[in-house]
């Protein structure tokens, strides 16, 4: 009798922490994000609803962008996904590992770079007084593949408008026009790389035929971001950057660079364990001589013709820019001539 009392009440003890962790977890999640959308009348992104009533995001992505056009979910930002670069630039590398790479602002490094595909990063940034270091974010991409050349990056922005597009986007050196609204797409001549907007404005999906997928984002420097960091951002330029997360098909063994080197078999983080701030070294390593350069210590990037990469004119010692100052492709001649544009 005297056992069963005690057995009764460990169950009974049981039922109780089991109900206090629930609403433990309950109270500490996010609730999921919603949105009241009203058939065939516009919504805050301009277009007209294809749905009544409340759409949520899945608890699985609470913090999701919605769209009354799509009824729903227009995407998931995944900067705590493998392969993500976001913030002042945080990694989460192919070992699922999270760790910080600083880097100097108005510079250029090596992310990835494999025998097929290469992907340098200008870094943007501003050091405040008693500093030791440049905060940093990510400005814009330069991908090379094949003999092609791809640029995504953001705009210089003073005041943030969310309604308003910031991309600048070129294909071996022609500026891509992008139509405005979700669902939008773009498609080089021989399909090797295709965007499509995921929300009307600063959201696009990039996918380059084999190589990779990315979803490729541009966010301010939030006032609340600069009052918690201590950025001393303004409202004459609020530092707009990119989020980014990359899905890779085809690396290799030998894949390098700041995020590439953490797919790579062999690759063991040196980065210390349980810090609140995991930082990777190796700017050295790392720096490029221009966004289209694949020159860095650790290149792997084996270019077709190499006649086709050029200087963009987006250096180490160059000023902030928008975009390139000149976006340079050889066009199938050969020798030295080149078709550039500004």
């Amino acid at each position: 009798m005297a056992m069963e009392k005690y057995k009764y009440q460990l169950l009974l003890v049981f039922i109780s922490v089991t109900l206090v962790l629930q609403a433990a977890v309950v109270v500490g999640s996010k609730p999921p994000k919603d949105k009241h959308c009203k058939a065939d009348k516009p919504g805050d992104d301009g277009y007209l609803s294809h749905c009544e009533g409340t759409i949520k995001c899945p608890e699985s992505c609470p913090d999701c962008h919605l769209s009354c056009k799509f009824c729903g979910m227009a995407h998931c930002p995944k900067c705590d996904k493998v392969g993500s670069v976001c913030q002042d630039p945080r990694f989460i590398g192919g070992d699922g590992q999270i760790f910080y790479f600083h880097g100097y602002k108005d510079s250029d490094f090596c992310l990835v770079s494999d025998k097929a595909l290469h992907i340098n990063a200008h870094f943007i940034g501003k050091r405040t007084a008693n500093r030791t270091r440049d905060f940093t974010w990510v400005q814009a991409l330069g991908i090379l593949f094949d003999t092609h050349k791809f640029y995504v990056g953001s705009k210089r922005v003073g005041k943030w408008d969310s309604s308003v597009d910031q991309f600048v986007l070129y294909f071996d050196g022609y500026s891509i026009s992008l139509p405005s609204g979700e669902g939008s797409k773009w498609v080089s001549p021989n399909r090797e790389i295709s965007i499509v907007r995921v929300e009307n404005a600063n959201y696009l999906n990039v996918e380059i035929t084999g190589l990779l997928n990315s979803s490729i984002g541009i966010v301010p420097v939030t006032k609340e971001d600069s009052r918690v960091h201590k950025y001393e951002i303004t409202d004459a330029d609020c530092f707009a950057h990119l989020e980014l997360n990359f899905d890779f098909f085809k690396l290799t063994d030998s894949v390098s660079g700041v995020l590439g080197q953490s797919y790579a078999p062999s690759f063991v983080n040196p980065v210390k364990k349980g810090v609140p701030m995991p930082v990777m070294g190796g700017e050295k390593k790392f720096m490029a001589s221009s966004i289209f350069t694949p020159d860095c210590e650790a290149a792997q990037f084996k270019a077709i013709h190499h006649s086709s990469i050029v200087d963009t004119g987006l250096g180490r010692n160059s000023k902030r820019l928008g975009m390139p100052s000149a976006v340079c492709s050889s066009n199938g001649l050969k020798g030295s001539g080149f078709f550039c544009k500004r």
